[in-house]
């Protein structure tokens, strides 16, 4: 079976991962027209937690992010982390009112609701909290080793862009289509709409725990550590299509930051970077369709449009679509007999 997965962000490599993993027989090619570092999951702060997923439904997005979490877990069990940059962050989340646990606290590690003593002495605005710890990933590190693991099992990697899907009905039986914010215009999706995010990478200040001010206005602010530098965030702006970075609103993400983490007015900021959120209202698209493209129908199974939870869902999703083309599989087999 010729299996063609288009798509090389985090959601992409880790289909292609998994699909070689249970199809063992399939001829499986990757194409995309960018690679890391040019793509979003390769920048993003990479932190663990299920985040603008539309109305994903809970018991979906809960099994799919519990399962890389695990993924994670393993890697860090294995000892082969370090080198792809993952590693437990604990630290603190800040809301402005009291809330109910959220569905995914016995995932993290030691979830629990922060004091008042510790409202007090790191946020007087907040109404209440949560402490606990999560996990976080260096995009570039993990998509390169992800890169890496599908070629040593034969993937073929094509970089092109398509115009349509149609141009590849005659050379595969099965398209996995994790294009992300791109799915809106290679199916015409027009639920998928970009949420642009702003974050900031910087320098020269020491921190250990992660901070998530959601008492902040207009957008919540993160501060994320890792092994030699911060990641600071960020903005949320619906419908934005540009990646080009603001002075301005890097400015306010900082003036932000500070008022949590005073230390960061001494950081010196080495990058910024704009990315975009493949947002559906409808939630993440998981599913296997037969469409219709130009006289052939093929099988695709969309992987897409998973918020800003990429990171958080991957694994996840990506073992969901490896059965659903290893069905495929068997289907076509039976057909030959």
């Amino acid at each position: 079976m010729r299996v063609c997965v288009v798509g090389a962000g985090v959601i992409g490599l880790s289909t292609a991962l998994n699909v070689l993993q249970r199809c063992r027989d399939a001829d499986v090619t990757l194409i995309a027209d960018s690679f890391s570092p040019d793509v979003t999951s390769a920048n993003v702060a990479g932190f663990w937690e299920p985040y603008n997923v539309g109305d994903t439904p809970e018991e979906l997005y809960i099994k799919w992010s519990s399962s890389t979490f695990k993924h994670f877990m393993s890697l860090i069990h294995e000892g082969v982390a370090s080198s792809l940059g993952v590693e437990l962050v604990s630290g603190y989340m800040f809301t402005p009112e009291t809330t109910c646990d959220p569905p995914w606290k016995d995932i993290v590690f030691g979830f629990r609701p922060i004091t008042q003593r510790e409202i007090r002495e790191f946020h007087p605005r907040a109404k209440s909290g949560a402490f606990f710890t999560s996990v976080i990933y260096n995009g570039s590190n993990y998509l390169s080793w992800l890169l890496g693991r599908i070629k040593d099992r034969g993937c073929k990697i094509i970089m092109k862009h398509l115009g349509s899907l149609e141009e590849l009905v005659d050379d595969y039986d099965v398209i996995v289509n994790c294009t992300g914010i791109g799915a809106r215009r290679l199916v015409g999706d027009e639920e998928l709409v970009p949420h642009q995010g702003q974050l900031i990478t910087v320098k020269g200040v020491s921190q250990k725990l992660f901070w998530i001010d959601c008492c902040s206005e207009p957008y919540n602010t993160s501060i994320f550590p890792r092994s030699d530098h911060v990641i600071v965030g960020g903005t949320v702006v619906r419908g934005n299509w540009s990646t080009v970075p603001s002075l301005k609103v890097q400015e306010d993400i900082l003036v932000r930051a500070e008022r949590i983490v005073p230390s960061l007015k001494n950081a010196q900021v080495v990058k910024s970077w704009v990315g975009l959120r493949p947002v559906r209202q409808k939630g993440v698209r998981l599913e296997l369709e037969t469409m219709q493209l130009g006289l052939k129908k093929i099988q695709v199974v969309h992987n897409y449009g998973h918020g800003g939870a990429g990171v958080t869902l991957h694994w996840g999703c990506a073992e969901e679509v490896a059965e659903s083309v290893h069905s495929c599989q068997m289907k076509l087999r039976q057909s030959k007999l």
